[in-house]
């Protein structure tokens, strides 16, 4: 799986110099609970082959998923108040 995320780089910056600082990142986030993402993070190897070819799925390099998912939690939050889109593009 590294070699697919080394191929495929960052879809936003374009980093690909390291695979270790390539993630897997959620086009649309999902929801889950603490549990939940223990859980996914025990997923067996055919279970993440599946999980790469969902086209929800993209690579993006560490610091443009941090960005992406403070944005995503920062919107959740404003939506919940009423306030609507920070930044997430």
């Amino acid at each position: 799986m590294w070699r697919t995320k080394w191929e495929m780089g960052c879809v936003k910056c374009g980093y690909d110099e390291n695979p270790a600082a390539l993630e897997w990142d959620h086009v649309e986030p999902i929801c889950q609970t603490a549990s939940q993402r223990d859980r996914n993070y025990r997923i067996n190897y055919q279970a993440l082959k599946r999980h790469i070819e969902d086209p929800n799925v993209q690579v993006l390099c560490a610091n443009c998923h941090a960005i992406k998912t403070v944005a995503e939690n920062l919107n959740r939050a404003k939506a919940q108040k009423g306030d609507l889109n920070y930044g997430v593009s």
